[in-house]
């Protein structure tokens, strides 16, 4: 796990420039790899678009799978995604592997064809140096620096 957390470390601070004093106004901009990997998303399931450029710095796509409903994080920060399955009650539970939702499985084989990293729910919840804009902390959870600073609730 510690290679990840090394390699997510070094592409934040090449596209941030600081870890103390961001400049988020270059992650406004999605990279060709994340656009790319949205377009082929879209092209084996509906997916309903709802990134914030003002608050995200990836692309937040609802889909809807063969047995369930999926939060797709891609970030623009490097190549990394997250995969939330939503439960209404206790959160959401991370995917990080392919199961038995096969239009999920493709969007997964998709992602992984594309170079991108699913990250697992440990990595998402490790805490990084790293101060976010509307925040006094020194630290933040990886899924903050990586996609959102809005807080997500896991199972």
């Amino acid at each position: 796990m510690g290679g990840i957390v090394r390699d997510i470390a070094a592409q934040v601070l090449v596209k941030y420039g600081s870890l103390r004093e961001p400049n988020y106004s270059e992650l406004s901009v999605p990279s060709c790899d994340a656009s790319a990997l949205k377009e082929s998303i879209g092209h084996i399931t509906e997916v309903q678009d709802y990134s914030d450029v003002n608050d995200d710095v990836c692309y937040r796509l609802d889909i809807n799978g063969s047995i369930g409903c999926y939060e797709v994080f891609i970030s623009w920060v490097g190549n990394y995604v997250a995969i939330l399955e939503n439960f209404e009650r206790s959160g959401s539970k991370v995917i990080a592997v392919a199961g038995d939702d096969h239009l999920l499985n493709q969007v997964i084989e998709k992602i992984v064809s594309a170079g991108f990293v699913i990250l697992e729910k440990s990595i998402l919840l490790m805490n990084m140096d790293f101060t976010l804009i509307n925040s006094d902390d020194d630290f933040a959870p990886l899924y903050k620096v990586l996609f959102t600073d809005h807080d997500l609730r896991f199972s």
